[in-house]
Formats: structure tokens, C-alpha cells, sequence
């Protein structure tokens, strides 16, 4: 990190460590539905992704 991000960037760190606030869920919720769509990319029907069992709410242990 350089000094100049630093400064430009202080007031969203301090705060950060002050009140404890972030967007990591938000942005976790970003990147599951990019790399959902990214995975349905090409696919024609839903049903035909769902019926492989890659859908990402399936269980693991099925």
C-alpha cells in the first residue's frame, strides 16, 4: 500500500476499525452470482442444470 492510497482512503479505514461496518456480505453475495452465472454460461434450460446436481444449493453429500 502506498502512501498515497493510504491518505486517499484513511477516512474509510478509520471508520472501518471504529464502528466495525463492513461490505463483506454484500460483496460475497456479488461473487456468488457471478460465478453462478459464469457456470450457467451456455446452458439452455435450468432444469437440465439443476438435474446434474451442480446447482450450488444441492447438498454435498447426495
Amino acid at each position: 500500500m502506498t502512501i498515497l492510497t493510504y491518505r486517499d482512503w484513511e477516512t474509510e479505514m478509520l471508520n472501518r476499525l471504529e464502528f466495525g461496518h463492513s461490505n463483506e456480505l454484500v460483496e460475497g453475495l456479488k461473487n456468488l452470482t457471478k460465478v453462478m452465472k459464469g457456470d450457467a454460461f451456455g446452458v439452455r434450460a435450468l432444469r437440465f442444470v439443476l438435474g446434474r446436481g451442480s446447482s450450488p444449493f444441492t447438498p454435498l453429500n447426495q
